[in-house]
């Protein structure tokens, strides 16, 4: 997104097409998965940082999404 895209989404919205699309769902139905899971429930997730910012030049505006397991566990 833009400058100006980013200033009209909300974060808490984008967080859950995030999890949606990590759990397989992205658009249309959520019953549908139309993507490999790469998580099979967002239960399973402890905790979340989520901010806005322009996107880096290597993500070609498309953003950027960075997914790391806790050492602890």
């Amino acid at each position: 997104m833009d400058g100006t895209a980013i200033s009209f989404h909300d974060i808490d919205n984008r967080l859950k097409d995030i999890m949606d699309a990590l759990q397989g769902r992205a658009g249309g139905s959520k019953k549908l998965r139309i993507l490999t899971p790469i998580i099979p429930n967002d239960k399973q997730v402890y905790r979340v940082t989520i901010e806005k910012a322009l996107p880096p030049k290597q993500s070609k505006g498309m953003g950027h999404l960075v997914i790391t397991r806790r050492k602890d566990i």
